[in-house]
């Protein structure tokens, strides 16, 4: 799956990595996923690494449907930040910001990790650190297959 996450309570922090491109039944399935674990989100900051993503045309059925989903756990994100970090599938990631931003999250969509780790106010070292076992995870599950 293109898509994993890993959360750290000491840290306060959820990082999720998404690359290529995936389809809205692996979505669906990282959202399931997330919101059935009782260690997400770890605390006040969540970041997605989509750097490595790529745009999906006419995802606004998905990107919907996803933010309900959310919307579902919205009392225990109240007050978390949710940050996303994307390039190619920039307008996909800002689409899902200012569809799941009127349930109260706060949120913001950049090109720039090292803006996102200093509106999260989180170390950027620490953060790489968190994505690179994120795709050492994704990629021994590739290589699994």
């Amino acid at each position: 799956m293109p898509i994993d996450y890993v959360s750290d309570k000491g840290l306060g922090l959820s990082v999720t990595v998404i690359e290529g491109t995936i389809t809205p039944d692996e979505w669906r399935a990282h959202v399931r996923r997330q919101l059935a674990d009782p260690d997400w989100p770890a605390g006040p900051a969540s970041l997605t690494d989509a750097r490595g993503a790529n745009a999906v045309p006419n995802a606004q059925p998905a990107i919907e449907e996803m933010a309900a989903m959310y919307a579902a756990k919205a009392t225990q994100t109240r007050n978390t930040r949710f940050a996303a970090v994307a390039t190619s599938a920039f307008e996909n990631a800002r689409d899902f910001e200012e569809t799941v931003e009127p349930g109260g999250t706060r949120s913001l969509t950049v090109t720039s990790l090292d803006v996102a780790c200093a509106w999260l106010c989180v170390d950027r070292d620490t953060v790489d650190a968190l994505i690179q076992r994120v795709r050492a995870s994704m990629n021994l599950r590739e290589s699994a297959r």
